[in-house]
This record gives structure tokens, C-alpha cells and sequence, in this order.
């Protein structure tokens, strides 16, 4: 447009509207770079944002972490005799793995990421420990366990079902649900009115 206004082959009128059409060109031109720089200001500023939320989540998460793995240790500690080694539990929130170390009378430790491959004993005190620690951080209204009870002895039966009839009297809130193909068990110390069973017979 410049180059042409500097033409003198053109008439007046044409001049005067490639002048006015140039002008209106440049000031749009202003506009776009104000607008791109408030984009570009507004783009470092969601970058801030998305590195001061990404740095809370991480807090947030190692601190449910540590939560979930102390509430274990706590309650799986209380069953180390009847296991006859100390439990610990491990997550790796950048490989996202959980592993549960052994440490046996002797110090001798052993690493296990698959509960399957455990022992009978050692996978049912496991996994109880490892849902009721869950349901500390999880809050769920409705905590159900269905044939939890299907593989253990007796004695490793009436410890678990004692710990989570506890575990359950101490969360009045919550509602638990303990489906088992064995019965109930012995509820004489539970106060009247907390606990309910259903048997369910046969045809």
C-alpha cells in the first residue's frame, strides 16, 4: 500500500482510499498484536497454574501415600506374631507398584508385588489390612467384603473377623457388609443394636 501511495499515476480519490484502507489495515494490525501479547501473557500464566496444581497433586498424593502405608503398618504390625515376620508395604508412585516386604525373625527380607503369590496367611492378613486402609482414605458410605473367610483356619479366621468387626465399630458412620459361607462370628461382646446378622438358608 506504502509503494503505491507513492505512485503518481493514480488519481486523487483512489489515493485518499488506498490511504484510508491502509490506515485501517495498521490499526488492526495493532490490535492483533495487543491481543497476541495478552495471549502470550495469558498462556505463561496458565503454565504457572499448571505447575502449582501439578506440585499440589503430588503433595496431595504422597500424603494420602503415607497415610494408606501407615495405617497398615500400624494394623498389620498387631499380626506379626501369628504371620512370624514383620509386614511393610512399599508404593512407587513413579513406576505406580506396590510391594510388600517380608522381614522374617532373622532379618531376612523378601519382596512381593503379587499378593497371589503369597502364603495363605500371609495374603489374607495382607489384603484386610490393605482394604481397611484404603477405606480410612476413600470414605466410601458402603464398605462389603464377600467370602473373605473362604481359604483361612480357624484361628487366622476369628483374628481377621475380630479386626474388622472392630475396625467396623469404630467407623458408627459407615455401613459394613461381611458376606461369609462360614457364619458369623462370635458377636457376645458387641453392644445390642450395632451389629446385624442374616443367615441365609439353603432351598
Amino acid at each position: 500500500m506504502q509503494k503505491k501511495l507513492s505512485i503518481n499515476e493514480s488519481d486523487l480519490e483512489d489515493d485518499q482510499n488506498l490511504a484510508t484502507e491502509y490506515l485501517e489495515a495498521t490499526a488492526k494490525l495493532e490490535r492483533y498484536k495487543a491481543d497476541i501479547e495478552k495471549l502470550e501473557e495469558y498462556i505463561v500464566t496458565l503454565e504457572a497454574m499448571k505447575i502449582e496444581r501439578n506440585s499440589k497433586m503430588q503433595m496431595i498424593r504422597n500424603m494420602i501415600t503415607d497415610l494408606v502405608r501407615r495405617k497398615f503398618n500400624e494394623m498389620i504390625k498387631r499380626f506379626s506374631t501369628n504371620l512370624g515376620c514383620e509386614v511393610f508395604m512399599r508404593i512407587d508412585q513413579k513406576k505406580k507398584r506396590l510391594t510388600f516386604i517380608f522381614k522374617s525373625k532373622d532379618n531376612q527380607e523378601r519382596s512381593n508385588a503379587d499378593v497371589s503369590n503369597l502364603s495363605g496367611g500371609e495374603k489374607s492378613y495382607t489384603q484386610m489390612c490393605l482394604i481397611c486402609s484404603l477405606w480410612e482414605m476413600m470414605e466410601p458410605p458402603f464398605r462389603c467384603l464377600d467370602e473373605w473367610d473362604v481359604f483361612l483356619d480357624a484361628m487366622n479366621r476369628k483374628e481377621i473377623s475380630k479386626e474388622l468387626l472392630n475396625f467396623g465399630l469404630k467407623n458408627p458412620s459407615k455401613q459394613f457388609i461381611f458376606i461369609s459361607p462360614q457364619g458369623a462370628c462370635d458377636l457376645s461382646s458387641v453392644p445390642h443394636g450395632k451389629v446385624q446378622v442374616t443367615e441365609l438358608m439353603k432351598e
